[in-house]
């Protein structure tokens, strides 16, 4: 039977307009959902209603009757008897996320028969990220590399010894000694004057130079701390540096969000640390070409001592209000959204309804 037949349990889940930037709405949002913004019910292994362990039940849609679906990425989510220990990390694409209204979707689980939807499914994980978004890597992988989310399977092999499942500021983190790095990854080749925009967050309390991602080459987009501040670093065609620095403090051991992006159409290359102020903002006329093989954890230049989380790679700039939204959501997901209470979802009963005239 098709959704939602037999989700025995939905809930209303409901997004603080007030955290979402700018005067606009923003389409195709993905919102990251943990287990700040879902019923307690769903993490109760051994309670009435509990979502399966896994999350392969979870759905979610737009309206509160299920008929319009929304496309979801169950990273992790994990139950247990004391429900208080569950864990969640999913990301949901929520067609219009208001600016100037709160924003309601639903989430249905436990349904014992249903099972995980495939990744190229039309609501599965990979429908999530649209096709502006080249990378998405989680970092949540046990070993050997890293994992792609979208579409492009831009999966990335290990170099060195990586230390995987670390605890991220959401979900999990992988850690860097100064000697390794992901490889491999094909995402762009243009030049320098089209639309990109490279986000990770990061950790590090190491002063010296930390790379956390760039191309294999002298002609890319570096990131970098050196002093302890933001820097956004990129080669000319003649291979003399172009770059900004900004006065964020990010080698201080606490995780920090950061952008590297290039505005094609305003002609300027821009850093953002943590929120929307831009931290870094130069003109990018003297720049090179990007090349398609980007390393994580590293460039040709150097190497990362910390820990990187959440890692996206686009073919867009995003704006400052998209920027802005995405931090209030990821830094803060217990203000970011909250759950209603959960009902079970009622139905047309064909024999209960016969019974009456009997």
């Amino acid at each position: 039977m098709a959704f939602p037949t037999g989700w025995n349990r939905k809930c209303a889940v409901t997004i603080d307009n007030t955290k979402v930037s700018g005067s606009a709405n923003h389409s195709n949002f993905p919102v990251l959902i943990t287990e700040d913004n879902l019923p307690s019910e769903m993490f109760d292994a051994d309670g009435t209603y509990p979502a399966k362990n896994g999350g392969a039940d979870i759905r979610f849609t737009s309206d509160a009757a299920g008929t319009t679906e929304l496309a979801r990425e169950i990273v992790s989510f994990v139950t247990n008897n004391d429900p208080a220990n569950g864990t969640a990390e999913i990301w949901v694409k929520v067609p219009t996320l208001s600016y100037n209204a709160d924003t309601v979707i639903y989430v249905w689980y436990n349904n014992a028969d249903a099972t995980e939807p495939a990744s190229d499914a039309t609501y599965g994980s990979e429908a999530v990220w649209n096709s502006n978004y080249k990378v998405v890597y989680h970092m949540n992988d046990a070993s050997g590399g890293i994992t792609d989310s979208t579409s492009n399977g831009n999966d990335a092999t290990e170099s060195g010894n990586p230390t995987y499942e670390q605890s991220g500021p959401f979900g999990e983190a992988i850690s860097f000694d100064g000697n390794d790095y992901f490889q491999g990854v094909n995402v762009l080749n243009v030049s320098g004057s089209v639309d990109f925009t490279a986000q990770a967050w990061i950790k590090t309390s190491n002063l010296s130079d930390n790379y956390f991602f760039g191309t294999g080459v002298h002609d890319g987009v570096y990131a970098r701390s050196e002093s302890g501040e933001f820097l956004y670093i990129k080669m000319d065609d003649t291979s003399n540096w172009v770059g900004g620095e900004g006065t964020t403090d990010i080698v201080d051991g606490s995780w920090h969000s950061i952008y590297a992006i290039n505005d094609g159409t305003a002609n300027t290359y821009k850093g953002y640390v943590d929120s929307n102020s831009s931290e870094i903002s130069l003109n990018n006329s003297s720049v090179g070409s990007l090349e398609d093989v980007w390393q994580i954890g590293a460039t040709d230049a150097g190497f990362l001592t910390g820990l990187l989380a959440e890692v996206r790679i686009l073919d867009i700039a995003l704006s400052e209000d998209w920027i802005a939204t995405e931090y209030a959501n990821q830094n803060a997901p217990d203000t970011f959204a909250s759950a209603g209470t959960p009902v079970s979802p009622t139905s047309t009963n064909t024999s209960n309804f016969f019974q009456l005239f009997i």
